[in-house]
C-alpha cells in the first residue's frame, strides 16, 4: 500500500492549483472538420463510473487531467495497435512487466494524437490498475460509439470488461 500512497501523493502535488503547481491550460477547441467523437472530463468519468460500477474498489480513484477528450473508433483503436511495437517485447517481471506494457501503450496513443494535426485532444484511454482478473496493469479506451473497452497491453487484445475483471483501484488517462 506504501507504493500506491507514493503515486496519490505525487498526483495531489502534480494537479495541485497555484505554487509548484500545474494550472490548466484552456480548453482546446476540436477541428470543426474532424467528426469524431468529443467528450469532457465530467463527461468521461460519468461514463466510467456507469459502465464499470461494480468493477470499482471502495476506495477507487480515477484521474482524468486533461479538460477534453478525443473518443477513438475502435477501427482507428486497431490501427493505432497494430503500429505500436510494445507488444513485441519480452516481459520481465518487476523490469518489464505489466504496468510498464500499459504505460508504453498509453504512450503510443499520445504519440498518436500529437503526430495528427487535426486532432489536438488527447485520445480518451489509459491505464487501469486492478484485480484483472489477478493484480494487473492493462489499458482502457472509451471509443466513439461510448463503450468502455479494455485493452491488454502485452498482446493487443481488445475486450469488453469481464465478469471476473473487478476491484479495480486506479484508471489514468
Amino acid at each position: 500500500m506504501k507504493h500506491l500512497d507514493n503515486i496519490i501523493a505525487f498526483f495531489k502535488r502534480l494537479f495541485k492549483k497555484g505554487e509548484g503547481g500545474i494550472v490548466p491550460t484552456p480548453t482546446p477547441t476540436p477541428d470543426p472538420t474532424d467528426l469524431g467523437i468529443y467528450l469532457t472530463a465530467a463527461e468521461v468519468k460519468a461514463k466510467l463510473k456507469e459502465q464499470l460500477a461494480s468493477k470499482f474498489s471502495r476506495d477507487a480513484k480515477i484521474y482524468l487531467p486533461d479538460t477534453i477528450y478525443y473518443c477513438p473508433s475502435v477501427a482507428y483503436t486497431k490501427k493505432v495497435l497494430a503500429e505500436s511495437t510494445t507488444d513485441m517485447r519480452t516481459y520481465i517481471a518487476e523490469v518489464q512487466d505489466c504496468d510498464d506494457f500499459a504505460i508504453m501503450v498509453k504512450s503510443d496513443f499520445v504519440t498518436d494524437a500529437y503526430r495528427n494535426g487535426t486532432r489536438r485532444a488527447p485520445h480518451c484511454m489509459g491505464i487501469v490498475w486492478g484485480l484483472l482478473p489477478g493484480p494487473h496493469a492493462i489499458n482502457f479506451v472509451l471509443n466513439d460509439d461510448g463503450i468502455v473497452r479494455f485493452i491488454e497491453s502485452q498482446t493487443d487484445a481488445i475486450f469488453l470488461p469481464r465478469e471476473t475483471d473487478k476491484g479495480i483501484w486506479m484508471m489514468l488517462a
